[in-house]
């Protein structure tokens, strides 16, 4: 296993912090539980990779917060941040979002660049792209529907940013 983490630029020196079973952790883990049992149907694969990846989302988040002593700025902006990586396919209005954790849009932004190294709206268009690439190389779904899952208006707009983000068009990247 020290083989896997050394090649993936990991740290070998791992945390072990106790995980609290929140209502929303156990909702995930029965999710996923339910949805293994249903893999031969259309979108189940999908929905149990998001659920998977939000289950472990959550659980670094926890052992962040458990291990890093952080400003409560700084936890409602990781906390913004983990909204973001689980409605990255949604509209998002960041107005709104900043005022749910008690903040005006200014005020969040300025905090924000002090977590984070790139505004909300490029982490938003990241966690697209990366989607983007993982549909296009894991599925036959057509650019349209991939566009439509990740809440582009349409199938133009979503090719200029693929491109712009990845140098290369949708339909050539799955090629490759």
């Amino acid at each position: 296993a020290a083989t896997f983490f050394l090649m993936n630029a990991m740290p070998q020196n791992f945390v072990l912090a106790e995980l609290q079973l929140s209502e929303r952790i156990d909702a995930l883990i029965q999710s996923i539980a339910e949805l293994s049992g249903r893999l031969g149907e259309l979108g189940v694969a999908d929905r149990l990779d998001l659920d998977c990846y939000i289950l472990v989302h959550e659980t670094f988040l926890q052992i962040i917060e458990h291990n890093i002593p952080q400003s409560d700025y700084e936890k409602k902006i990781r906390k913004i941040a983990s909204y973001l990586q689980t409605h990255f396919t949604e509209k998002i209005d960041f107005s709104l979002l900043a005022r749910k954790y008690g903040f005006s849009h200014r005020n969040m932004l300025r905090h924000w660049a002090l977590v984070f190294k790139q505004t909300p709206t490029a982490y938003l268009t990241n966690l697209k792209i990366f989607e983007a690439k993982r549909l296009l190389r894991e599925t036959k779904l057509s650019v349209t529907e991939i566009a439509f899952r990740l809440g582009c208006c349409d199938d133009g707009h979503f090719c200029r940013l693929f491109r712009r983000h990845t140098g290369m068009t949708p339909r050539k990247f799955r090629l490759q």
